[in-house]
């Protein structure tokens, strides 16, 4: 199986699922091979099941390395965390009954 037309999938699944869950900067991330590896091996997990059962971990995350530079463009943007916007809480008038006598 040729992992070389799924490079736009790898590279969709890294950035939606992985880097979007850390607060480092993509690009640090992607110049340490050390650290990238275990991120790589989780992205595995994400693959469609024939895929994964064709091309195991290691040999996944070998091509990942190899084609780092089709995967992770040079200009990479600094990713952040984002907070999850909360609601704000609804302010509910308070009613005055008057009572009548």
């Amino acid at each position: 199986m040729s992992l070389e037309k799924h490079l736009p999938l790898i590279k969709n699944l890294f950035t939606e699922k992985i880097l979007s869950g850390i607060t480092t900067t993509g690009v640090d991330i992607i110049k340490d091979d050390k650290k990238l590896k275990p991120l790589l091996a989780k992205v595995h997990g994400f693959l469609p099941i024939p895929v994964r059962l064709v091309v195991g971990e290691d040999s996944f995350v070998k091509f990942c390395l190899t084609h780092k530079k089709s995967l992770f463009p040079a200009q990479s943007k600094p990713v952040k965390k984002v907070a999850a916007k909360k609601a704000a809480p609804k302010k509910i008038a308070a009613k005055k009954t008057a009572k009548k006598k």
